[in-house]
Parts: structure tokens; C-alpha cells; sequence
């Protein structure tokens, strides 16, 4: 049998009570989101370019970055006739998350670009 002293068990009362808590937690943002690196820009250019259409959502991270993020969204700009794709995607980074929307386009061949 398992005796615990009368002290104990005021303390793990109070411990106890102090976890539980009704108030909310409420969190906010002191800074501005950034607009994605040069890096963070030419990776989600990638992904969208690389991708099929029908492939969503679609995940990227940088690496160098440490950014990372949701393609939620790939479709072709109508009337744009260069193969360019608008996209909305998530960016998430260490100061904060943003959400993106953008249009990719073929820079040459083998890559593509944010053009806005």
C-alpha cells in the first residue's frame, strides 16, 4: 500500500491547480511578414514549375533557409500563353508565417521565376 503524507499532497494539489488554467492564450505577431528571400523565391519557383497541376498541395523547404512551406494552389494564368502559373502557397520561416500568392513563370528551358 502506497502512503503519501499529508504534505505531499497539499503540494501536489497546488501544483496541480496551477496547470489548470481557464484563461486563453493569446498569442500575436510584433513584426511584419517578409517577402521571401531570393533563395525561398527561386525554390517555390521550382516546385511550381516542376509540378503537375493536378499535384496539390504540394510541399517545398529550403534548406539554406530553413523556410519551408504549403503549394496549395497550382493553375495555369489564362490569356498568359508563356506557360506561366499563378500559385498560393504558405511560407513558413523562424520570425513568423505568411501566405503567398504569385505567378511562376519559365525563365529558360531548365528553370523557372517568380515574375510577381
Amino acid at each position: 500500500m502506497l502512503r503519501v503524507s499529508p504534505g505531499l499532497s497539499v503540494a501536489v494539489l497546488i501544483l496541480l491547480t496551477a496547470c489548470s488554467t481557464t484563461e486563453p492564450l493569446v498569442t500575436a505577431s510584433t513584426t511584419q511578414p517578409k517577402a521571401p528571400s531570393q533563395t525561398d523565391q527561386a525554390v517555390i519557383a521550382e516546385t511550381v514549375g516542376r509540378s503537375d497541376a493536378t499535384m496539390q498541395p504540394l510541399a517545398w523547404a529550403n534548406p539554406s533557409t530553413g523556410s519551408a512551406g504549403v503549394i496549395q494552389r497550382i493553375a495555369p494564368v489564362s490569356g498568359g500563353g508563356q506557360g506561366c502559373r499563378e500559385f498560393i502557397s504558405t511560407h513558413q520561416t523562424i520570425s513568423g508565417s505568411s501566405s503567398l500568392n504569385g505567378i511562376a513563370c519559365p525563365a529558360d528551358e531548365n528553370h523557372w521565376k517568380i515574375s510577381r
